[in-house]
């Protein structure tokens, strides 16, 4: 995992939910493959156990790309296993401005 890559999804693991703990435990040796030009990752950990997640996406974000539109940023957390971070627009064209460019990302727990 690139430097940009870790800080951006430790910004969203600032936030408390359920199996938070298990999952930065899994991000610290994990392996990621760039899925797409908008920062979309999948996520392969090398951490034995599972989070005790409620739902699949227990934290999302989001920030109003350069023309407004909203891009939302996802992690995936698939039978207790950190599985991708997914990153798109609600329009689905290709974001402008980078998620790992942006100070205005906004964290939801869901």
């Amino acid at each position: 995992m690139t430097e940009r890559e870790d800080a951006l999804i430790h910004r969203l693991l600032r936030h408390d939910f359920p199996g938070r703990v298990q999952v930065h435990d899994q991000l610290r040796d994990a392996r990621v493959v760039s899925l797409d030009e908008d920062g979309s990752l999948r996520i392969a950990t090398r951490v034995p156990g599972t989070a005790p997640v409620v739902r699949r996406i227990s934290i999302e974000a989001s920030y109003p790309d350069d023309d407004g539109v909203q891009v939302h940023l996802l992690l995936h957390v698939v039978d207790g296993v950190v599985d991708e971070l997914e990153v798109y627009r609600d329009d689905l064209a290709r974001a402008i401005r980078s998620p790992y460019d942006t100070d205005s990302l906004q964290v939801c727990v869901i």
